[in-house]
């Protein structure tokens, strides 16, 4: 994968105090994909800035402040803060909390608020930890754009565990919009 070795010290956390934009005018809100687009109803929208390279290349998504009391709410879907990172969620587990109750879909966008020459080049991950003692890996990745736009990368999955998104920059450096839906179906 892209991410370097020691890459839990190099992340931090993105922000949820983004400056507000009309996401009717962002380039992933054109683009619908099964119906859906990154301003469909149940998203959980923040943001971030990344450098070009270093240490603040690489950031977790959503931030801790997305979480609240410990709980959130991401679509209809209810998830729970992991004691192995301030931004990981879980998905939701059975009533004995033996197990998890199956898989849910994951989907996320991410986009440069700059679409010009100089908007940083982006890179979406999934990493997964199914609590049982494993590190964390890599499940799901994307490095291309979306078809039909020029910078904005989404990943759609199914898994049940606890999850972690990295936003990172594969050349170039700025702000940019990271849009978040988890649910139970399509």
């Amino acid at each position: 994968t892209f991410l370097p070795p020691g890459w839990k010290e190099w992340i931090t956390p993105g922000t949820t105090q983004c400056p507000r934009r009309d996401l009717s005018q962002s380039e992933c809100s054109d683009v619908r994909i099964g119906g859906r687009s990154c301003n469909s109803p149940n998203m959980l929208h923040t943001c971030g800035f990344l450098e070009s390279s270093g240490p603040k290349s690489y950031e977790v998504q959503p931030p801790p402040q997305a979480f609240r009391d410990g709980i959130i709410t991401i679509g209809n879907t209810y998830v729970w803060q992991s004691v192995e990172g301030g931004t990981a969620y879980c998905t939701p587990a059975t009533p004995d909390g033996s197990a998890f109750k199956g898989s849910v879909y994951h989907e996320a966008w991410v986009e440069p608020q700059n679409r010009g020459a100089d908007a940083p080049d982006l890179m979406l991950f999934l990493l997964q930890n199914p609590l049982n003692g494993d590190p964390w890996h890599v499940v799901s990745m994307q490095t291309s754009p979306t078809p039909g736009t020029s910078n904005v990368k989404r990943l759609r999955t199914m898994g049940q565990g606890c999850f972690l998104w990295v936003v990172a920059s594969a050349g170039g450096s700025g702000a940019y919009d990271f849009h978040l839906s988890v649910t139970d179906d399509l």
